[in-house]
């Protein structure tokens, strides 16, 4: 039995789908983080997409869970999104485990034609990802990156979240 904690945004969105027939969402028990880890999470990921001039990012769960995400282009399937890219961070340790290596990958980076899609390992329970346009420092962006996952890292100390 999968458990995952949403806000009180994802949860409404994933009423919202079963309300309209909709494919079936996953039911698992969902627990309610309380508002104001939520509302600082949003607040870090908003920084971080100012910041690194993202059109999206999101916190999530390793169940494919969204926790809160901060977007710039108007409506994206997050839960798809989310639940793409447990599948990319399960790849990658996957790889790593047939080159014999037992740690998982900290940051994935794709580069495409006009953006650019970084994955960071928050914590063993939780990933933050964010897209944004190429134009910026591959370097820079990953550090921005790492200093909003040891934020959220901290902030997910001071709660349980799984």
């Amino acid at each position: 039995m999968r458990v995952g904690f949403m806000s009180d945004e994802a949860l409404a969105r994933r009423r919202q789908h079963q309300a309209l027939n909709e494919p079936a969402l996953p039911h698992e028990p969902v627990f309610r983080l309380p508002q104001e880890y939520v509302g600082a999470a949003q607040a870090v990921l908003a920084r971080l997409g100012y910041e690194a001039k993202c059109s999206y990012t999101l916190l999530a769960d390793m169940n494919g869970l969204e926790i809160c995400h901060w977007c710039r282009i108007g409506d994206v399937e997050s839960t798809s999104i989310a639940v793409l890219a447990v599948g990319e961070l399960v790849a990658s340790s996957e790889i790593s485990l047939l080159f014999g290596k037992q740690k998982s990958c900290s940051v994935i980076v794709q580069e495409y034609e006009e953006q650019t899609v970084l994955i960071g390992r928050v914590d063993k329970n939780h990933f933050l990802l964010m897209s944004t346009d190429t134009a910026a420092s591959l370097g820079w962006l990953r550090l921005t990156l790492k200093r909003a996952c040891d934020e959220l890292a901290a902030l997910n100390a001071t709660v349980s979240v799984g």
